[in-house]
């Protein structure tokens, strides 16, 4: 779909924990700080797990993908000074990150010899967050060209409007403002772009379709997402949180 580098290189993972005794929830009146002690170890659904490797540094070095219990995927993230390359052995795609003094991408590259050759440009407000991305280069020969701009409102990404061949596509988002994203660390360390404050609550398209999202533990305290879409179509992932002091 024409929007895949965009979603693919922004997407939000989210997840929650019930009120009470819940440290995540953001008391009144009181600024947000970003403080990402919370990161992702593994998420499961069904019969697929994802599993996150860290530094002691808690930099993201791998991402394994399974099936059945079958490794389906390895990623590899690879940092010399201010790059990080990302691999896969499922693909030859190729993802460079460029990165500025705050460890956040300027620009990143999407290559596959004969196939892909892209570059990612961002632009940054005076808060941090990402107003506008370029993305150029070529697609199979052929010349390809997208801009995205995007609205913040209290911390949070609300609208991404996105420019391609002439078509606009928007993706609107809303939150639940009583709870912080705990995943936004792990989502960081992923994308080297800065995530929203707080937990996801739906996505909308401009297509009519979207995704709302609900939270919940289990009884060994692992955050459950639950999603369903327009067609009524449900989804959960369990989520296992490794929380630091």
């Amino acid at each position: 779909m024409k929007y895949f580098f965009s979603i693919a290189l922004f997407a939000m993972l989210f997840s929650s924990c019930q009120k009470d005794d819940n440290k995540l929830i953001i008391p009144e009146a009181v600024p947000f700080v970003p403080n990402y002690n919370t990161y992702v170890l593994d998420i499961n659904e069904d019969s697929a797990s994802t599993v996150y490797l860290y530094n002691t540094n808690w930099k993201l070095q791998g991402i394994k993908l399974y099936n059945n219990s079958i490794l389906t995927e390895d990623i590899i993230y690879t940092t010399t000074g201010n790059i990080v390359k990302k691999t896969s052995n499922k693909n030859n795609y190729i993802y460079t990150y460029y990165l500025n003094k705050k460890g956040y991408a300027d620009s990143s590259k999407i290559s596959k010899i004969g196939y892909v050759n892209l570059t990612e440009y961002y632009k940054y407000n005076t808060l941090g967050f990402v107003t506008e991305k370029i993305v150029s280069g070529d697609i199979v020969n052929v010349p390809y060209l997208e801009v995205t701009d995007f609205t913040y409102e209290n911390g949070n990404l609300k609208k991404a409007v996105q420019t391609n061949d002439g078509e606009e596509f928007t993706i609107e988002y809303s939150y639940y403002t009583d709870s912080l994203n705990v995943l936004a660390g792990t989502e960081e360390a992923k994308t080297f772009i800065p995530q929203s404050k707080n937990l996801l609550q739906k996505i909308a398209y401009s297509d009519d379709t979207f995704i709302e999202y609900t939270y919940s533990k289990d009884v060994e305290g692992n955050l459950l997402i639950n999603s369903i879409n327009q067609l009524e179509e449900t989804g959960q992932k369990v989520y296992n949180i490794k929380y630091l002091k």
